[in-house]
């Protein structure tokens, strides 16, 4: 299971099956070879503030982060701008590239729902990845911000994406030097 499909489960909204599995998921962040040290402290912590709390709380903070305030959606398009019609032309983007890759949009999900879009990386090419998080950092810094803000645990799992895009963007940089 590689950090994208990690990071995928725990910005989705937590379930038994999740909060069981949290075990396995801390074992597997410290055997990540392409994390950095602060990137898996920060799963890690994150991991070990859901194991430390019942799963209800962690369902109700969630529900309390992504649903209940608007400006700390997990649904990318929300943050152009409202401007509806770049919003439907993103999401119909969105679901012809996850059909041009044939993977198949599960649980009625939007397209636009970072999760989904991290499991779909998780099974990408690095260039797919790399791509993604050049073009979504500034929302998904945005929302970072927010959270962060706010003290919110979740801003822990925002933090690898950003230190990620960073990371390529550096990359990127230097080999054109």
């Amino acid at each position: 299971m590689n950090h994208y499909l990690m990071l995928a489960k725990l910005l989705n909204y937590p379930t038994t099956p999740l909060y069981e599995s949290l075990d396995e998921i801390q074992m597997r962040v410290r055997d990540q070879q392409n994390l950095g040290h602060q990137q898996k402290e920060a799963i890690l912590s994150f991991v070990h503030y859901a194991q430390s709390i019942p799963l209800l709380d962690w369902e109700a903070l969630y529900i309390n982060t992504f649903e209940m305030q608007p400006d700390t959606s997990l649904h990318l398009t929300h943050y152009l701008n409202n401007e509806a019609h770049e919003q439907s032309l993103t999401m119909t983007n969105l679901t012809q590239h996850c059909q041009t890759s044939c993977w198949e949009i599960a649980n009625r999900e939007l397209p636009d729902f970072l999760p989904l879009i991290l499991e779909f990386l998780s099974l990408q090419p690095k260039s797919a990845r790399q791509q993604f998080l050049d073009q979504a950092s500034r929302t998904i810094r945005i929302v970072f911000e927010k959270l962060n803000k706010r003290s919110n645990i979740y801003a822990r799992l925002l933090q690898v994406l950003i230190a990620e895009s960073n990371r390529i963007s550096t990359l990127s940089a230097n080999s054109f030097s």
